[in-house]
């Protein structure tokens, strides 16, 4: 029935989105069986299917990997150039933070997009930077790459989104600079974090704080 069909949306898309938590662990082996199963099925029972999707079963799938998925999505349908249907779904609207993104769902294979992009990890040479393993150690975030190159947090982390940028300029010998932002979006404050200097000094903004405030601490500037 109808409900049925909205479940097995969700495992599909939940099955995919495995990867992302699995990278090339052993348990990604049994993942890729398993998505290998689930795929045949909904390729069986796909025809089927298709006349019971509703806009719900769609967004509750999607909500189910990025949690700021507005509710009310008005879903479109792609069809290649003979006009036949597809499997796959796309939706604009605005999210929490005023932005306007395309969300994007396969059906068949459980793909969720962002603007163009799947859902991930934070890449290397932004855990690596001196800035983040200082403010969050070995903390990793699952994010969306949106179309200004931020990555965000797909979800509130202590009720806050976090964004990442990461500058491609540096000077020679030195990391690259890191711009980390924490998000309200319930009150619309915006915190940036502030670089303290190799050396812990928080130069020039920090002479007069203690030194065990300037170690210990992470600082942060209300935007």
């Amino acid at each position: 029935d109808f409900k049925d069909v909205g479940h097995m949306i969700q495992l599909m898309v939940l099955v995919k989105h495995g990867d992302v938590y699995l990278g090339q662990s052993a348990a990604a082996a049994g993942l890729a069986q398993l998505r290998v199963l689930c795929h045949n099925t909904m390729c069986k029972r796909l025809r089927d299917m298709n006349s019971k999707i509703m806009y719900s079963h769609l967004t509750a799938a999607v909500a189910g990997v990025l949690q700021t998925v507005p509710s009310n999505l008005s879903w479109v349908r792609h069809v290649d150039g003979s006009s036949t249907e597809l499997s796959s779904y796309e939706a604009v609207a605005s999210d929490g933070s005023g932005r306007e993104h395309l969300y994007s769902i396969n059906v068949l294979d459980g793909t969720v997009l962002l603007d163009g992009f799947p859902p991930g990890r934070l890449p290397r040479d932004i855990t690596s930077h001196p800035l983040y393993i200082r403010t969050f150690g070995s903390v990793d975030f699952e994010v969306f790459n949106t179309d200004q190159g931020v990555l965000v947090t797909t979800r509130p982390v202590n009720g806050r989104f976090y964004e990442f940028y990461l500058s491609v300029t540096a000077a020679e010998g030195q990391p690259s600079e890191l711009v980390i932002t924490e998000q309200d979006r319930e009150t619309g404050q915006q915190l940036q974090l502030l670089g303290v200097g190799a050396d812990n000094s928080c130069q020039p903004w920090g002479d007069q704080m203690p030194i065990r405030f300037k170690e210990l601490y992470s600082h942060w500037l209300s935007r």
